[in-house]
């Protein structure tokens, strides 16, 4: 018999849905529910009321924008007593006595690390909420990676900062699936027998679209049935990548041969995963990286640039290729397509690396680290 802590923890959970910092409070509600006496969500009611679990907590109706005035105030008036807050992101409360801990998890250091991407205004937020955020009183990441580079540009010390690496729901990829066997797909009809490179993530300036872009034009050269399918959100948090559409809208080619989805059901994603030819993650910053790994779960060869938390995280089950060289990601492209054998050790040595992520190992560390 499980016993529960007699804690009341409020999450903020209104990025549930958005990739990433959504797949780990999806993964982290469950694990609170069966450790703690009372879990308290502050998120948008539609949104929550869908998951099975939605009966066996409270939720607070909270919508505010993130990164806003008004999430401080909203956040502020709406939180009720209770022993831990948890802030999924570094945008954390910065006054909130009725909590007895706050804790913050910190997935990466994108904002102090492209500062110069931001305008002024955006900029001085991240400085000053990243500040505020290494001050709370227990603090999470997703990567030895992303541990190093919060000590790096805040001066945080290393022995607070507590990693809990992701991992992909298994089980819930396995009767996706099995439901792919049973399931018509009308609008992604052209892709089951179509050659397609791959992309999933938000569309922002760090993820390098543009450089694969043009690599792929210079990839496709000899393969003129080849796509490039984009799927995710324009602009999630502080910047969108406007640049990315503006060169599709001006090359020709590019307009024929790249297809943007945007969000799409996790059912469609395990389809788009199942028939592309290779996903593309060529992103020149990576806290942690969740879809190279789903990639990996369908069978999906993939190629990774060598930045960030990747060759960390996805080891010797990917192909790797310099994010800042158009030619070299070209090349990537071309020797996977090429390559049978490559392709084949690549699948392989992705599904004995998935393997290696559990959700249950990321919150165990993050529930013994808030009873800390």
């Amino acid at each position: 018999m499980n016993i529960k802590y007699n804690q009341i923890v409020v999450l903020d959970a209104r990025m549930i849905n958005m990739s990433g910092i959504g797949r780990y409070i999806q993964a982290l509600i469950p694990a609170f529910i069966q450790n703690f006496s009372e879990i308290t969500l502050l998120g948008v009611l539609s949104e929550i009321k869908k998951f099975d679990w939605a009966e066996k907590i409270k939720v607070i109706e909270l919508n505010d924008h993130i990164y806003s005035i008004n999430e401080q105030i909203s956040i502020f008036l709406k939180t009720p007593k209770c022993d831990i807050f948890i802030a999924p992101h570094y945008n954390a409360p910065i006054y909130l006595p009725q909590a007895k801990k706050i804790a913050v998890i910190i997935p990466d250091t994108n904002h102090l690390v492209f500062r110069n991407d931001l305008s002024l205004m955006k900029r001085l937020y991240a400085q000053l909420f990243y500040k505020i955020a290494i001050n709370k009183d227990i603090i999470f990441t997703i990567s030895d990676f992303s541990k190093s580079e919060i000590v790096k540009f805040t001066n945080c010390a290393s022995a607070k900062i507590i990693v809990a690496k992701l991992a992909i729901d298994k089980e819930h990829f396995k009767k996706l699936d099995q439901e792919i066997k049973l399931t018509s797909f009308p609008e992604f009809e052209k892709y089951q027998s179509s050659n397609y490179i791959l992309y999933i993530g938000n569309i922002k300036p760090h993820k390098n679209l543009k450089r694969a872009l043009l690599a792929f034009v210079k990839a496709a050269i000899n393969y003129p049935d080849l796509r490039f399918l984009i799927v995710g959100k324009k602009d999630n948090f502080l910047t969108g990548d406007n640049e990315v559409f503006d060169l599709v809208k001006q090359n020709n080619y590019l307009t024929e041969k790249v297809d943007f989805t945007g969000h799409v059901s996790d059912l469609h994603l395990a389809f788009l995963y199942k028939h592309a030819k290779l996903f593309l993650f060529p992103t020149l910053y990576e806290g942690f990286g969740l879809p190279p790994l789903e990639a990996m779960f369908f069978g999906c060869p993939i190629i990774v640039s060598k930045e960030g938390s990747l060759p960390e995280i996805c080891g010797d089950a990917a192909y790797y290729c310099n994010a800042y060289d158009i030619d070299d990601i070209a090349k990537a492209i071309t020797t996977i397509m090429l390559n049978k054998n490559l392709r084949e050790k690549l699948i392989d040595k992705g599904v004995a690396k998935v393997n290696e992520y559990d959700w249950s190992v990321f919150t165990t560390a993050v529930v013994k680290g808030l009873l800390q």
